[in-house]
């Protein structure tokens, strides 16, 4: 009994020996080859969905570079280049003189006609106000004469009243003294001292001087009358002829003069408008001649295409420029992420010399870019495969402005597809390739996860 109890413990311990030497094995050999081979599983099952289902892994593009609309600075008329204010590199705001054109064929048709029309208005007057002069010294003339006339006219119908008064006082007389021979004739004659023949003839001699009065009285209230009228500038011609016609031609130069003032005030309110018209136009042939072009925006000068001396035709492009602040991102992504780019979809934006990544909105897709379309902004956009398309997307705010090299720099674009020249402005980071990336959270979260695991899975999930 006791010797199989000491056999069973003997036969315990062994197996514990074998255990370790096993577990030894196990690590040492087929864990190794297992671990591998899971490994390779993994890969392979990560690359063909991949494949298959790249949406599902892959929503990031490498293909993507920060550009920006172009600003042209253009000329609206025809002419030489006399200046330009500033060079490449410099910046300039709204309102700030850029260029200075000289343009020597302007047409002055305009301010000939205005000036030829100013000289003919100088003309009309000079001919009313010599008119004008004349007639009023005429005027001024015929007052005098008619002043003469009519104070030389009235000294005669005062002599003329005054003769016809003295006649009807004497009648007067004559007539009381008849009265008197009457009333004495017929007293006598009521006495029978004489015949009543002659107290007849004697009250036949009174109405005789009677009827005399009368016709006095007559003629003293005719006269009356024309020195009343002479008086009133009223001239008859049967008694006045030579002062009518005075008066006639006074009253015609009167006419006269009243027209010529309003024609003469016409002819200068039209010559002051004409002066105005000349001055206006003559700004304008000023300004045309030496047109000052100024700009209407913010930007960086990045090209002069016309130095000073160029002969440009109105319409032409004098100055290439950028608005940092508009910079933006054109990105390539696979055709099949369409859905997933509409826009305001936020992206995320990670560029070379920037720490964090930069926030981004989509603003549009083309599924083909034009040359058109391209001659808008100021880098050439990545080529594409037909199976691809461009997201253009804004930055949430300006790129850092403190980044270094704000110059034109040749071949700062690396890689097969670099765009164009490859300019690159410190400030907005243009022509230079970024990453970007859709923001999906649960994405970021896995990558990071993979990452942390596996850095060659993540390394290669991260391309597009």
């Amino acid at each position: 009994m006791v010797n199989k109890v000491q056999t069973s413990a003997s036969d315990l311990g062994a197996p514990r020996g074998g255990t370790s030497s096993g577990l030894s094995r196990w690590f040492s050999g087929q864990s190794i080859a297992r671990l591998a081979g899971f490994g390779v599983v993994i890969f392979i099952a990560w690359t063909l969905l991949s494949m298959v289902m790249p949406p599902m892994f892959f929503r990031s593009s490498q293909r993507a570079v920060v550009d920006v609309p172009t600003t042209l600075v253009t000329t609206p008329i025809e002419g030489t280049v006399a200046s330009q204010r500033l060079h490449i590199g410099d910046r300039f705001h709204a309102g700030d003189a850029l260029v200075d054109i000289q343009n020597q064929n302007v047409d002055r048709s305009t301010l000939v006609e205005l000036t030829s029309k100013r000289m003919e208005l100088a003309q009309q007057y000079d001919a009313v106000s010599t008119q004008l002069d004349a007639s009023r010294i005429r005027l001024a003339t015929a007052d005098q004469q008619m002043t003469k006339y009519q104070a030389a006219t009235q000294k005669m119908n005062d002599a003329t009243l005054s003769g016809i008064r003295s006649k009807l006082a004497i009648a007067n007389t004559q007539i009381d003294a008849q009265q008197d021979i009457v009333n004495r004739d017929s007293t006598l004659a009521a006495a029978g001292a004489i015949s009543g023949s002659v107290s007849d003839t004697s009250k036949y001699q009174l109405s005789e001087l009677q009827n005399a009065k009368a016709a006095i009285q007559a003629e003293l209230q005719a006269a009356e009358t024309d020195s009343q009228a002479s008086k009133n500038k009223v001239f008859f011609d049967d008694k006045d002829n030579g002062v009518s016609t005075l008066a006639h031609e006074r009253e015609d130069l009167h006419n006269t003069v009243d027209q010529l003032t309003a024609q003469a005030s016409a002819l200068q309110q039209s010559q002051s408008t004409i002066d105005q018209l000349i001055a206006k136009e003559r700004d304008r042939v000023d300004r045309m001649s030496n047109f000052e072009i100024k700009a209407y925006g913010d930007g960086v000068v990045k090209d002069v295409l016309a130095p000073p001396g160029t002969q440009v035709s109105a319409g032409a492009t004098l100055i290439r420029a950028v608005d940092c602040s508009r910079a933006q991102v054109v990105a390539v992504f696979p055709r099949s992420l369409s859905d997933s780019l509409l826009p305001g979809t936020r992206l995320k934006v990670r560029v070379d010399g920037v720490d964090h990544p930069v926030g981004a909105s989509v603003t549009g897709l083309l599924p083909r870019a034009s040359d058109g379309d391209q001659a808008r902004y100021f880098v050439p956009f990545p080529s594409i495969e037909s199976n691809e398309i461009y997201a253009l997307a804004t930055f949430d705010k300006p790129l850092d402005a403190n980044a270094q090299g704000d110059a034109v720099q040749s071949g700062s674009v690396q890689g097969n597809n670099a765009p164009g020249d490859g300019t690159q402005s410190g400030s907005c980071k243009l022509g230079q390739w970024v990453h970007v990336s859709i923001d999906r959270p649960w994405t970021n979260r896995l990558q990071a996860f993979l990452g942390g695991h596996m850095p060659g899975l993540s390394s290669g999930g991260s391309q597009s």
